[in-house]
Order: structure tokens, then C-alpha cells, then sequence
């Protein structure tokens, strides 16, 4: 699977027309060109890419029992920052030639949208006609006491594999 948080900063960088000077064209080969050039957006922002391809390229049908889904689909974090992930992830594999797409499909757009679209999902209260509802409360959380999770932390981190022998070290009970 693509790692899209390594490509986030270079999917910001295609904000940025393309651009290489006479010399750069002389002295580097065509890979390293096309290597160097900044890739162009093909949507400036989610938004664009939801309203202008993604709810026209991903139909199903809406009977809010199996699938479900809401208009107002950006007042749901869960559902702004997957769909934010895919459009991202979107436009970094569009480009790549052989298997960028059928990678974008099976392994962002696919498991995203069915969390998207269960009825037991972020929109599980909304209504595609009838809109927003704003009805699931945030998962009940407790600060954690000072020091755990940096005790943790630091439990796993001993835990991490050997370099040199590729086992674990022991752990502290």
C-alpha cells in the first residue's frame, strides 16, 4: 500500500507549476527530468475532488439500511480526513502508469467508502435526503495518569528488535 503521509507534502509541492531551465533539460536524462518536475493537481482541494469526480465515479445506491451517506459529508471528521486520505492518495497514484489506479481503487477508495457508506458509520444518523444530523457523540475518552503513556513508550521501545540479532529485547514486568 502507497504511504500517503510520505506523499502529502509532495501532493502540497503540485500546487507549484512545473519548471525547468534550458541547462536542467541538457544535463539531466528524461527520467531524471520527469523525476524533477512537480506534478499539477488534477483538483485543487477535497472538496473539488468529491463534488467534481469522486460521488460521479463511486455510485450506489442509498437506501440508508446497507449504505448510507450525507450531503454535508465535511462536518464528519472521521469522513473529511478519509476522504481528504483519498484524494491525496488519488493524486499521487493517478500518475503512476501501470498499476496506480487499480492500487488507488483496491486499497483506498474500496475499504474507505464501505466505512463511509455502513449504515453503522459516520453518517449513521444522516440522511441523503433529508441531510446532516449531528447525533453520534465523540467516543468517551479519560486523560491517561502522568507518565503512562511515556512509560509505554518506553516499555515498546525495548521491545523493538535487536539490530545486530533480530530479536527482541527482554521485556519489564
Amino acid at each position: 500500500m502507497a504511504d500517503v503521509s510520505e506523499s502529502a507534502s509532495e501532493v502540497d509541492e503540485w500546487h507549484e507549476p512545473a519548471t525547468t531551465t534550458p541547462g536542467d533539460a541538457v544535463a539531466s536524462t528524461p527520467v531524471q527530468e520527469a523525476a524533477t518536475q512537480k506534478r499539477q493537481l488534477r483538483y485543487p482541494d477535497v472538496e473539488a475532488f468529491v463534488t467534481e469526480w469522486l460521488v460521479d465515479a463511486y455510485r450506489r445506491g442509498l437506501d440508508g439500511r446497507g449504505r448510507t451517506w450525507c450531503p454535508q459529508w465535511w462536518q464528519h471528521v472521521e469522513a473529511l480526513s478519509r476522504i481528504e486520505a483519498m484524494w491525496r492518495a488519488f493524486e499521487y497514484l493517478r500518475q503512476e502508469p501501470a498499476l496506480g489506479m487499480s492500487t488507488w481503487w483496491q486499497e483506498h477508495a474500496d475499504p474507505h467508502m464501505a466505512v463511509l457508506l455502513d449504515p453503522e458509520g459516520p453518517f449513521r444518523y444522516c440522511d441523503p435526503e433529508k441531510g446532516h444530523s449531528a447525533r453520534i457523540p465523540p467516543l468517551p475518552v479519560e486523560k491517561a495518569p502522568e507518565g503512562h503513556l511515556t512509560d509505554y513508550a518506553r516499555r515498546m521501545q525495548r521491545q523493538q528488535p535487536d539490530a545486530q540479532t533480530d530479536t527482541p529485547a527482554p521485556a519489564d514486568h
